[in-house]
């Protein structure tokens, strides 16, 4: 099931704005603690062009420190990595990210294609032949990007 989380996390609300600040978007971040170190995983995309090791680099420099100052310690392990080219989407958020590209959404037992045209937290507009469809979030099973292409936008 696609959630509706990822923005309302801690997370997001604190490093959304400072990877903003580069120009990328948040994909998509996790946080989790392992034998008392904390790990942050951070997707991030160059809305310009393809997401680079430079881009990801940059981010990392910048999100780093923040992180070990937010916890107060040296034990925080950081990754940041792009969404890759066949993102399987994993919250409502991501639809407002890759605005423009195309998307397959699982509806039931059937998947159904089309190039995402907008989104709110409660209704997917695709575009397929020339029609705008509507799909409520809530019922999407599951979803992925297809063959993600940075010029989609």
């Amino acid at each position: 099931m696609v959630t509706n989380e990822v923005r309302d996390t801690h997370m997001f609300k604190e490093f959304a704005p400072l990877v903003g600040s580069l120009g990328y978007d948040v994909v998509d971040i996790r946080e989790s603690v392992v034998k008392g170190e904390h790990h942050l995983y951070l997707v991030i995309r160059n809305p310009k062009g393809n997401t680079s090791l430079k881009d990801c680099m940059d981010t990392h420099r910048l999100v780093y420190p923040r992180l070990t100052i937010l916890y107060d310690q040296r034990d925080v392990h950081l990754e940041v990595s792009s969404p890759g080219i066949q993102r399987k989407i994993k919250d409502v958020h991501e639809f407002h990210v890759f605005k423009g590209q195309l998307v397959s959404i699982m509806m039931e037992s059937e998947w159904i294609t089309g190039t995402i045209f907008s989104c709110d937290d409660q209704v997917l507009e695709l575009s397929r032949a020339d029609t705008i469809e509507r799909y409520d979030v809530n019922r999407i099973k599951k979803a992925k990007l297809e063959a993600y292409s940075p010029e989609g936008n």
